[in-house]
C-alpha cells in the first residue's frame, strides 16, 4: 500500500473497525481534467491484484503504470441514460483535449518502445 501512494497516490486505507475492509481514498490523477470512468475501478482493481507481480519493485512499477494506463484509457461504455454514439464521441474528445496535448508537448518514449514498433514517429517537422 505504501508502494501504491508513493509512486502513484493511489491511496487504500485498512477500516480499523474491520480489518477486513478497506476503502480507496485516492486515485491516480494524470490531468486535473481527466477523470476515469469510475465504474472500471472494480475491474481496475481487480487487474492490480491479479496481474501485479509484488515480489520486485521494478516489474512492480511497471506493472501498476500499465494497470493505471489501462484504467484512464478504457471506455466503460454510454451511462445508462445516454445514446452510445454521443458517449462514444464524448470519450475520444476527452482523449483528445487531455492526452493529445500532454503527449505533445514533450512526450519522449523510451528506446525500447521504439525498438519494438509500439511507438512509431509518423511525421518530425524538424526533417520536412
Amino acid at each position: 500500500a505504501e508502494l501504491l501512494e508513493e509512486y502513484y497516490a493511489l491511496s487504500i486505507k485498512q477500516d480499523p473497525a474491520d480489518p477486513k475492509a478497506a476503502q480507496i481514498t485516492a486515485l491516480p490523477l494524470i490531468d486535473a481534467k481527466l477523470v476515469p470512468d469510475l465504474r472500471l475501478l472494480p475491474e481496475f482493481l481487480f487487474e492490480l491484484l491479479t496481474t501485479v507481480s509484488w515480489e520486485e519493485e521494478k516489474p512492480c512499477l511497471c506493472a501498476i503504470a500499465q494497470c493505471v494506463a489501462r484504467f484512464y484509457g478504457r471506455w466503460g461504455g454510454p451511462a445508462s441514460d445516454e445514446d452510445e454514439a454521443l458517449a462514444h464521441r464524448r470519450h475520444g474528445q476527452r482523449l483528445r483535449t487531455t492526452i493529445l496535448p500532454v503527449l505533445r508537448s514533450g512526450f519522449l518514449p523510451p528506446a525500447s518502445l521504439l525498438s519494438d514498433g509500439s511507438v512509431r514517429e509518423i511525421a518530425s517537422l524538424e526533417r520536412l
